[in-house]
């Protein structure tokens, strides 16, 4: 029902007492379809309503939709990132470790070397102690003796020199691969 309008009643006798049967029943017939056009016009007014609350929910929801979709660009666009900054890290790992392999070979080769002065400061101190006894001992010969030693000594110096440096070179390298390998295993 309408508001502000009164309910019909259909048993009362608005009709005239003069009005014949046919129209006490056409009058009838029209409270009927008063009473069916209130309902009909609440229910139309109530689907309006619902009709404004949906259309309200759906643009609700459209914004919802749109944050989202923005929401999910940005997610998209960050997940790119994150596979470019993985590709570059695995591109420095594999260079990472293709310098380990250059600096351990370079150790291996100064080890070599080393070992093989050594071998030939170890057969030269023999070729020394082997002359010392051979030989009196005289001016010349200990003069001699004095510069192998002398030699001797230098070599052992600059064998010394090159273990430093492939010492450094080696802790540095292995510094270095260290720190980069802590750096590319870290969360972003």
């Amino acid at each position: 029902m309408m508001q502000g309008k009164p309910p019909l009643n259909l048993n009362a006798t608005a009709v005239p007492y003069w009005a014949n049967n046919v129209f006490k029943y056409l009058s009838i017939v029209v409270k009927k379809k008063e009473l069916k056009l209130d309902r009909y016009t609440e229910e139309v007014a109530g689907c309006l309503d619902r009709i404004r609350i949906l259309s309200s929910h759906i643009a609700n929801v459209q914004t919802e939709i749109s944050r989202t979709q923005n929401l999910l660009d940005a997610k998209s666009k960050c997940i790119e990132s994150e596979d470019h900054l993985k590709r570059l890290s695995e591109c420095e790992l594999s260079r990472l470790r293709t310098d380990g392999i250059t600096v351990e070979k370079e150790v291996s080769d100064t080890n070599e070397i080393i070992h093989s002065m050594q071998n030939e400061m170890f057969a030269a101190q023999e070729r020394i102690d082997k002359f010392l006894i051979q030989k009196n001992w005289n001016e010349e010969e200990l003069e001699q003796w004095s510069l192998a030693v002398k030699q001797s000594e230098d070599d052992a110096i600059a064998l010394s020199r090159y273990c430093r440096k492939d010492d450094v070179i080696l802790k540095s390298g292995t510094m270095k691969i260290g720190h980069l390998t802590k750096v590319l295993f870290l969360p972003h």
